[in-house]
């Protein structure tokens, strides 16, 4: 009887062994499935926006991190914040106009120079969490490092309606708001 005890006593081992091993593998298994959905969402993620260029990562005022990504439509430019949890079309971004003076030379060669950037326009999405001064201080990076002389853009009464407090918002990044707050410059 005395044995009977002590085989039982493993077997019951045995069996709480079998068991924690079970649930470890099945935890495992669960977190391996877990990354390989993450990654497939990464991968759909990337396949997104492979026509654009990452140019920078950021955190915005709630600690979201996104890349910032530029895309070129010939004399225009998109510069957006993306994440994997950003929807399609509904992400921040601001859309300009790059304005060049071409100059030619008489042996033909032709020199463009990098004269103003205008803001056509600009969706923060949401408001207040930084994602419009992360905007434009990409734009006027971009503009400093490729050499143009101004960045401005126009202020409509739907802007201002929509985001109130938007002319204070373009003074405090530095650029000048006319009297009539219409319009908007800042010269590099």
């Amino acid at each position: 009887m005395f044995g009977y005890g002590i085989y039982k006593k493993s077997e019951i081992n045995l069996i709480n062994e079998l068991y924690n091993a079970n649930e470890s593998t099945i935890y495992k298994l669960q977190k391996e499935l877990l990354n390989l959905e993450d990654s497939v969402e990464l991968l759909s993620f990337l396949y997104t926006i492979k026509d654009e260029v990452i140019i920078n990562i950021v955190s915005n005022k709630q600690q979201e991190k996104f890349l910032v990504l530029k895309k070129f439509y010939g004399n225009s430019m998109l510069i957006s914040l993306k994440n994997q949890f950003t929807s399609f079309n509904n992400f921040p971004n601001v859309y300009v106009t790059l304005h060049r003076e071409t100059k030619l030379e008489d042996q033909g060669i032709i020199w463009y120079y990098n004269k103003s950037i205008f803001i056509e326009d600009i969706h923060a999405i949401h408001k207040r969490a930084g994602n419009g001064r992360i905007l434009i201080n990409e734009i006027i990076s971009f503009a400093k490092e490729h050499g143009f002389k101004m960045i401005d853009g126009e202020l409509t009464e739907n802007d201002k309606l929509k985001t109130p407090g938007l002319p204070d918002f373009y003074k405090k990044m530095g650029f000048n708001v006319n009297k009539e707050e219409t319009y908007f410059y800042m010269e590099l």
